[in-house]
């Protein structure tokens, strides 16, 4: 290996690393910001929906289980997954919203690749620590 691929080597190792370490702050910080579980403007009716799911094995198959519902079905389907697989706790749900929402600085950095390190990890840490990120993961119903 020629000493110029062993340099971007350990930058990139570098770079991987901040990354890394943006992802773990944004997750530690929405858990200290949060004002714990479970809350969110609309997980009344998504929970609602979810549970019926549970309770009606054929609620895919009935038309009329969709009478009157102005929700997305997306995200009642993946509280009745995540919550059946959790043992019925809504904090494994905000768990994994925390983390996507901390792993979207990582999808800011993909998109800002081609713009050189300095500017991708500035871009990933505005977007790892915004007050969007911080309370849109703490926030059940988005």
């Amino acid at each position: 290996m020629t000493d110029r691929l062993r340099s971007l080597a350990s930058r990139r190792y570098f770079e991987f690393g901040v990354l890394g370490l943006l992802v773990l702050s944004s997750l530690v910080l929405q858990r200290v910001l949060t004002s714990g579980c479970c809350e969110g403007p609309d997980l009344v009716a998504y929970f609602e929906i979810a549970q019926l799911q549970a309770t009606q094995p054929g609620f895919w198959s009935d038309p009329e289980a969709f009478n009157g519902n102005f929700w997305a079905m997306a995200y009642p389907t993946f509280l009745y997954l995540v919550v059946g697989v959790g043992g019925g706790s809504l904090e494994v749900v905000q768990w994994i919203q925390m983390g996507l929402a901390a792993l979207l600085s990582v999808g800011a950095w993909l998109l800002a690749f081609p713009f050189g390190r300095g500017l991708r990890l500035a871009v990933a840490t505005v977007v790892a620590w915004s007050p969007t990120t911080l309370w849109i993961g703490a926030s059940l119903g988005y």
